[in-house]
């Protein structure tokens, strides 16, 4: 997790996990709605019909996990939790 980020941020951080384990990750969570497949702004892959997709719902159930002590250990969900609420857009 990320509090400030560009494009770049987020790609970097995919390319070390990759995107493939990333979507291990959220399946293995029993997440449904969420889809990654590319990094952002990935010309070549969009092209191809590959695209990163979400659902109200899997969003949700991706938050929900952030309070989940199963899924993660408690600092480490205090530190998601930091991260994710210290989060900022602008520019």
């Amino acid at each position: 997790m990320i509090t400030r980020s560009s494009n770049l941020a987020t790609n970097l951080v995919l390319d070390y996990l990759t995107p493939a384990a990333v979507q291990k990750t959220i399946e293995d969570a029993g997440v449904e709605g969420v889809k990654v497949v590319r990094g952002v702004e990935d010309t070549p892959a969009f092209e191809q019909g590959l695209n990163n997709l979400t659902t109200a719902h899997g969003l949700v159930r991706l938050f929900r996990l952030l309070r989940d002590p199963q899924f993660l250990p408690d600092a480490a969900r205090r530190q998601a939790l930091e991260i994710f609420l210290d989060q900022d857009s602008t520019p």
